[in-house]
């Protein structure tokens, strides 16, 4: 861009990009005022890639919201880390985005077709990345196949391509012409297995307290814990008055049955013979 070739020239000059201190150069009002905006003008800016950019894939600033390694979780392969994004831009005859592995791509787009978008949505098909995601991912979505909802298949399917895609350029692993189908296998299976069939319950806030025993009576009680059943097992007991006064304690390690109840039964015993 003009602008940008008219600012390099003017600004970066060699004297300034290889001095130590270019900070402290002497610089104009324009230039001044240019630095101070500079982590503002950096966090709103992106590289423009092509085909053979050897910008990083995961660590680049080449789509809007910064590095894609800042969106996800979990540790990176070292070759995967090395990635670059020359490397993972395969179809020559379409304009390369950020959205175009996840739904332009040819063999894509014939996944989502499968899944039951239409030609005639404009919204799926001309929406950028971040509109795209909210878009589908959003509960107010149409539900498109019965009871699985589209913002379910649609995370599966985003899954899955990106997986796919993955298994394409690292191992040279050709796409699963069947991918929809296993997209639709693995999103039904998860709603059976993970979704409750049952409407859900109001969640009730229960105070859990010691209550004192009626008076003239006293109340006993007993904790206990075990190295599995028939391990090394210890129990304890306290005894209060109904006024909450402390009356009495013991404890007990025991070897054997390790049942809460046999721990239980213990106690009691020590203190009927005590």
């Amino acid at each position: 861009m003009l602008w940008a070739r008219v600012l390099k020239q003017k600004y970066c000059t060699g004297r300034r990009a290889s001095a130590i201190n270019a900070d402290h150069l002497p610089c104009s009002q324009v230039w001044t005022a240019m630095k101070r905006g500079r982590e503002v003008f950096n966090k709103g800016s992106m590289w423009l890639v092509g085909r053979d950019s050897n910008q990083s894939f995961w660590f680049g600033n080449w789509i809007k919201g910064g590095p894609i390694r800042h969106w996800i979780l979990g540790p990176l392969t070292c070759e995967t880390e090395l990635l670059e994004v020359k490397d993972m831009l395969t179809d020559s005859e379409e304009k390369e985005s950020a959205v175009h592995p996840l739904r332009d791509c040819a063999q894509v787009r014939a996944v989502w077709l499968q899944l039951g978008v239409r030609y005639t949505n404009q919204a799926f098909w001309s929406s950028d990345l971040q509109e795209w995601l909210t878009m589908n991912r959003s509960r107010d979505s149409k539900a498109m196949y019965g009871k699985i909802h589209w913002s379910m298949l649609f995370s599966f399917a985003i899954w899955m391509i990106w997986k796919s895609r993955n298994q394409t350029v690292v191992s040279g692993k050709a796409q699963n012409p069947k991918l929809s189908a296993e997209i639709e296998n693995l999103c039904t299976e998860f709603m059976y297995c993970a979704s409750s069939p049952r409407s859900l319950m109001p969640r009730v806030v229960v105070a859990c307290r010691w209550e004192k025993p009626p008076e003239g009576w006293i109340k006993l009680n007993t904790d206990g814990c075990s190295v599995g059943s028939t391990g090394l097992s210890g129990c304890g007991g306290v005894v209060r008055n109904s006024h909450g006064d402390w009356m009495s304690s013991t404890c007990w390690i025991t070897v054997g049955d390790g049942k809460s109840l046999w721990c239980s039964l213990i106690i009691i015993d020590g203190f009927l013979n005590s």
